[in-house]
Order: C-alpha cells, then sequence, then structure tokens
C-alpha cells in the first residue's frame, strides 16, 4: 500500500479474487448501501460506474494482474488520517463504525 493525500494504491493478494467470503460481500454490497441509505451506482462487480457515485471520489482504476487498486479522492472530503485508520487497524469492529460514519457521511452528502 501507498498513500499519500488524495492517492492511495492498495495491494492484494490473488486470492482475494478467489475467496468465496470476498465474492460474497462483493455480490451483497448493493443491499448494503440500499439499508445505508446510499443510492447504489455500482456495476455488475460491485464496482462504482463512475467516480461521480462516491462523493470526493475522483477515481479508480483495478489492475487485476498486478494486484492494485489505486483511488484518486478529495482529502477535504475523505481525510488521509482517517483513510490510514481504515486500512491498518486491526479492529473488526472500529472498521466497521469507520465504514459506517463514510456511509452516513456518502448518504448526507448525496441527499
Amino acid at each position: 500500500m501507498h498513500h499519500v493525500p488524495g492517492r492511495i494504491r492498495i495491494k492484494f493478494s490473488a486470492n482475494l479474487l478467489r475467496d468465496p467470503a470476498a465474492k460474497t460481500l462483493a455480490q451483497g454490497l448493493p443491499a448494503l448501501l440500499e439499508q445505508t441509505g446510499i443510492p447504489p451506482a455500482l456495476d455488475a462487480k460491485g464496482m462504482p460506474m463512475s467516480s461521480t457515485a462516491v462523493p470526493g471520489l475522483k477515481s479508480w482504476r483495478l489492475n487485476r494482474l498486478g494486484r492494485t487498486l489505486i483511488l484518486e479522492y478529495e482529502p477535504n472530503v475523505w481525510p488521509f488520517e482517517w483513510l490510514n485508520e481504515l486500512m491498518e487497524t486491526k479492529d473488526t469492529q472500529r472498521a466497521q463504525e469507520l465504514l459506517y460514519g463514510a456511509a452516513e457521511k456518502i448518504k448526507n452528502q448525496t441527499q
């Protein structure tokens, strides 16, 4: 992972692409967004159809072969410190709190 304000690169294991739990999570993402009140603007693979589907997300690129996801974002919308904590926490409960906080933020910005 490499992170500077406005851009984050996430490296993931090739096993993630085959992991049944990850597939289940991706398939359940539209329902989770609906449950939190965020309008689902996702493609069939669970990825945002456009960078404007998520406030503050400028662009994203998925490189399956290189196993990286690059997100370019507005640091004034998604603070650098918040993303760092989300990526580095080993506490599942804290990660969940951060994600639900983000969902609430997106919901409020899209209304």
